[in-house]
């Protein structure tokens, strides 16, 4: 968490733990919905990604450019 004050960090990694997740710098593993999305934008750019690859990311549909 880079640009987070300490009292910001602290508050995303207790929203994480209600939330049963965790805050990370590492990235998304590769096959999961963020890590599918990541590798999009890596190719495509930001401005290429719509809802609809958000959508198929989540269902595990290719992310068609």
């Amino acid at each position: 968490m880079n640009d987070l004050t300490p009292e910001q960090e602290l508050g995303a990694q207790f929203g994480a733990v209600l939330l049963g997740g965790r805050v990370s710098n590492d990235p998304p593993p590769p096959d999961s919905p963020l890590g599918r999305v990541a590798a999009f934008v890596a190719v495509y750019g930001e401005d290429a990604l719509t809802v609809e690859h958000i959508r198929a990311a989540q269902e595990g549909r290719p992310l068609l450019p």
